[in-house]
């Protein structure tokens, strides 16, 4: 008789403890889900606000590379006057730090610009360029990526909320998914303890690419405030013909080539539901040696699906007169026609 009042004695403790250890595991989820709610941007929400926008590499120090265009405080007027609502303005932190603490004369540079855009209601993604070191020698020189990205949220902790942390453009060589995934899981709580409800956008290794996100990012578990980015570039030889030896005059906009482009966007916008994380399109476009009715084609097409899907996104690029890429002249102080119109006619769709 005692032996069994000892066992429902027994059984009435593990009870006990088993739902107080459960109740306490619900409760420190659903708070550290709170924590990045609070007071900021929901990313849906932000995302929408990105919706149109343009790569804006600048020379905004001296140290900048020189093919990048001279910054010039009218450029965010000219973006916001065309009708784009936000620009990727890329930084490039390895040519202006020593060792790995940052200079001064960067922060000076980088607030003009960054204060010159937000002036004009634009949302600004602040892009780190992804620097060859980190490329080649990922283990030697993750500490750099960590303290220059803590020394950049600490600055700019009381900033809009329309500034947005993208912490690295591309990805790629050395720094494969695995290492990646892991300057991730170790760069996010460094910025959240001065930037605790910030958006941030996070891409893949792999330049980017749609696939890599889709089968290898991972990102925090219980942080809202992140949007994930994806670059599309796709097919290579068509995108890119005319440069770095490729061909010119290559065609695309086969039934094939139409499929293949569909499919890459439903599966990461299946991934995008699956894991509640909307998407960022931080790259896309085409360059001028491409036959121009076909350059034409491919931006409608790419447009079609990323609207359609509710993504946000910027294309490349906005650069100097005669550059590939560029879609405005500044020079001649004008924007490309039609590529400029169908870009900003196009509409995104709602998702919030």
């Amino acid at each position: 008789m005692k032996i069994s009042i000892f066992n429902q004695k027994v059984r009435i403790i593990y009870v006990f403890i088993l739902t107080f250890t459960i109740l306490f595991s619900c409760f420190v989820q659903i708070n550290a889900k709170a924590i990045y709610k609070q007071n900021g941007v929901d990313p849906w929400v932000m995302n929408e606000r990105i919706g149109k926008g343009i790569n804006l590499k600048s020379q905004i120090t001296s140290k900048d590379p020189s093919w990048w265009v001279a910054w010039n405080p009218k450029l965010p007027f000219l973006v916001k006057e065309a009708g784009f609502n936000s620009v990727r303005l890329w930084m490039y932190p390895m040519r202006n730090a020593q060792g790995t603490k940052l200079e001064s004369d960067f922060f000076d540079s980088l607030d003009r610009a960054i204060n010159d855009c937000l002036s004009q209601k634009l949302v600004v993604v602040l892009t780190m360029k992804n620097h060859k070191e980190f490329i080649d020698e990922p283990g030697n020189y993750k500490a750099y990526f960590l303290s220059f990205w803590a020394q950049i949220a600490a600055h700019y902790k009381n900033y809009s909320a329309n500034l947005i942390f993208d912490i690295l453009n591309e990805p790629c060589g050395n720094l494969n998914s695995t290492i990646w995934n892991q300057w991730i899981a170790d760069v996010v709580p460094l910025i959240r303890k001065t930037n605790p409800n910030r958006n941030i956008i996070i891409g893949s290794a792999g330049y980017n690419n749609w696939w890599q996100l889709v089968k290898n990012l991972k990102l925090p578990a219980f942080d809202r405030h992140i949007i994930a980015q994806i670059h599309y570039y796709k097919p290579l030889n068509f995108t890119h013909q005319g440069i770095s030896g490729r061909k010119k005059g290559l065609l695309w906009g086969t039934e094939k080539e139409y499929k293949e482009l569909a499919v890459a966007f439903q599966q990461v916008y299946q991934w995008s539901k699956k894991h509640n994380k909307p998407i960022y399109v931080g790259e896309f476009g085409v360059n001028n040696f491409a036959p121009q009715y076909l350059r034409l084609k491919w931006i409608k097409a790419v447009l079609s699906e990323v609207n359609a899907k509710g993504f946000s996104w910027c294309y490349y690029s906005f650069g100097k007169a005669g550059h590939p890429w560029a879609i405005y002249n500044p020079t001649e102080n004008e924007w490309e026609e039609p590529v400029t119109s169908i870009l900003l006619a196009s509409k995104i769709k709602s998702l919030n």
